[in-house]
Formats: structure tokens, sequence, C-alpha cells
């Protein structure tokens, strides 16, 4: 089943909250992110990290980055947005489109979410650098979310082909 997840960019900027999109105007003021297209597959470079199916392919077209992201039981499609990070060594990517598996937000001492019935945050976010694309796949104690139950690990390193 391929699905394209695709939304509309209704902010022009980033204001730092999850989910929100970055513009292309963001990255056209950054350094040109050359050599980002290409498809990436998950490595295992922890010794405990689960084997699991992932690959995500960037393409460039109108001026605008597209990506495929496929695991061992779906395809999407969708934008691609980009943001240089501070260090100017590499970029912040949103895969845009793709709904959030698990999200409870904030959590108290007993481990309870603090809001309930909170909506899914939408757009998978990692950073990418030196050829690998980074996602923190879930949060801890005090912060529970999962991007993506399509594999367990805590960080997701997909490296370049």
């Amino acid at each position: 089943m391929v699905k394209d997840s695709t939304l509309t960019n209704k902010s022009s900027s980033r204001s730092g909250k999850i989910g929100e999109a970055v513009s292309q105007e963001s990255v056209s003021q950054a350094a040109s992110p050359e050599g980002i297209e290409g498809t990436y597959v998950v490595i295992n470079k922890y010794e405990n990290a689960e084997k699991c199916m992932m690959k995500i392919t960037i393409e460039k077209a109108s001026d605008q980055y597209r990506y495929t992201f496929q695991s061992e039981s779906r395809t999407l499609k969708g934008k691609l947005s980009l943001e240089a990070d501070k260090s100017g060594n590499g970029y912040y990517i949103t895969l845009e489109g793709i709904e959030w598996s698990e999200y409870e937000g904030a959590l108290d001492y007993e481990g309870e979410p603090k809001e309930k019935d909170l909506a899914l945050p939408v757009g998978i976010q990692g950073a990418i650098q030196e050829n690998e694309i980074t996602i923190q796949n879930y949060g801890n104690s005090m912060n529970y979310y999962q991007q993506l139950a399509d594999c367990g690990d805590k960080y997701i390193v997909l490296q370049k082909q």
C-alpha cells in the first residue's frame, strides 16, 4: 500500500514546536544541502539494536525535497522539510504527513500523563549529518512518545547507500 502523506504547509517558518512545518525559505537561507539526495537504510549501529527493515529515499524535484518511507508494513510518500542545524554541519529533517505511533506528552512523577487525550503529532523528525539520518524514536520517563512503531529502537540510524 502506498499512501501519499503530503500536508498543506500552513506555516512559513519554524517556531520550534513539534510537528510544525519548515518552509523551503529556511533551506534557501542556509547553506545548500548538497548530497542529501539518495537512499538511506537502517544500520544496526548499537549492539542491542532491534533488527528492523526501514528505508528512506530523498529526491529533489522543482526545488522541493520529497521522501519515500518504506518499512516492512507500509510505504509512505510526502514532502521533506529541512532546517540547517546551528553548527552548520547538518540539517534537521521532517518527514511531513506521517502521524506518530504514540504520544502521551509530559508525565507526572507516577508515570501518568499530565494531560489526557492528546492528539498524535504529525511529522517524523530527525537529523541528517555525514550521510546518516538519526531519528530519536521514543522519549523517556518524563515525556512519553514513539514516532515509528515500525522499529523499536530508541535511536534509528539510517546510512546512505
